[in-house]
């Protein structure tokens, strides 16, 4: 598939030979981001923003920028392509403290319903 995507740009044998393996390793940190997402759009919805905030700054400044630095000084080109999923995975831990805080201080104290 990554093949198949870089074919839509006429790429050269230089960017499959690079852009494959990157596509891949980019592809590791969908499902961590993706989760991250939904957490940061129902912490909104339970109108806990800076909950979200602090996800996605962790997302694409506080994890990724340094990830990014220290994984690309040690592997090079491919630590820099690493360092997207690993900044993915370390704001999907901080999004899930974040949510099992919330569910602890507001979601368990609400009042059970009525049983019909």
């Amino acid at each position: 598939l990554p093949g198949a995507l870089l074919s839509l740009f006429d790429a050269t044998p230089e960017v499959y030979r690079d852009g494959i393996p990157a596509l891949r390793i980019l592809a590791c940190s969908f499902p961590f981001a993706g989760v991250s997402i939904l957490l940061c759009a129902a912490f909104q919805a339970m109108d806990a923003p800076l909950q979200s905030l602090w996800v996605s700054l962790g997302r694409q400044v506080v994890f990724l920028f340094p990830a990014a630095l220290a994984l690309g000084a040690v592997f090079g080109a491919a630590g820099l392509w690493w360092s997207v999923p690993f900044a993915e995975a370390l704001s999907l831990l901080l999004a899930a403290a974040c949510y099992r805080r919330l569910y602890r201080t507001r979601i368990a104290r609400l009042p059970a319903g009525e049983e019909k």
